[in-house]
């Protein structure tokens, strides 16, 4: 493991925010590249931003206890994983984002499946260039497995999950549910969907993304999907009386 990501997760653990204050209101726990920025515009839009907490990134699960209740966005591994690639290559051309190794990443490999193919050689040895890359890469490496560190979703549960995937029939049920009117057309975002990056992953670069990034990676996002009609449907908590 990388000593950034070390130092990162090292910090998380020990500095954590007095959660305390929001135990009657809901933390919203946003995973990159999980459509968490335009769910937060979601609640800003529908006058929830005062009774859900969202901070970014910076609330992960296991810096939480029993006594708060969390609502969580989830996507596949593989569509996260390839997306947050294409958004720090946007980013790269775009000259927003000037890391040496990201130079050396793009200008060698022009899909994200080019790039995961070479993740191991043939002797399954780990391609160094790779892996700085996705230690330097926030959005990559900081996945299921970093935000429920050390922590199973099954012993802290969220009260509600929204999917990347069917994010307007997500949303629309947790209004429904809270009892909240929405306009019509309002929920429409074809950003979300309209990605015009190369989405093919090769059965190597599949096997290769969870030899590296570790089956508890996958076996979190697998819970939570599995689960989250069951968890949606018993969410009965009424925002309006969560002030």
């Amino acid at each position: 493991m990388k000593l950034k990501y070390q130092l990162r997760l090292f910090k998380n653990i020990i500095f954590k925010n007095n959660f305390k204050k929001f135990d009657k209101k809901i933390i919203f726990i946003h995973i990159p590249k999980t459509s968490g920025t335009y769910l937060a515009k979601t609640f800003k839009n529908f006058k929830l931003d005062n009774k859900i907490i969202w901070n970014a990134h910076s609330i992960k699960v296991f810096q939480l206890n029993n006594t708060v209740d969390y609502i969580i966005s989830i996507r596949n591994p593989y569509s996260r994983l390839m997306s947050a690639f294409y958004d720090v290559k946007r980013l790269y051309k775009k000259k927003l984002v000037k890391k040496k190794i990201f130079k050396k990443i793009f200008i060698k490999y022009e899909t994200f499946n080019d790039l995961c193919i070479e993740i191991y050689d043939k002797n399954k040895k780990l391609n160094k260039d790779i892996e700085n890359f996705f230690y330097s890469t926030h959005h990559i490496i900081s996945g299921y497995s970093f935000f429920y560190h050390n922590i199973k979703p099954n012993i802290i549960k969220p009260k509600y999950i929204f999917e990347h995937e069917r994010i307007e029939e997500d949303i629309k049920f947790f209004l429904n549910k809270n009892k909240i009117a929405y306009k019509k057309n309002y929920l429409k975002n074809k950003n979300i969907y309209e990605n015009k990056y190369n989405k093919v992953l090769s059965v190597k670069s599949k096997k290769n993304l969870k030899r590296f990034f570790g089956p508890n990676e996958f076996n979190i996002y697998n819970f939570l999907k599995k689960n989250k009609q069951k968890i949606n449907k018993k969410f009965t908590i009424d925002l309006k009386w969560k002030i």
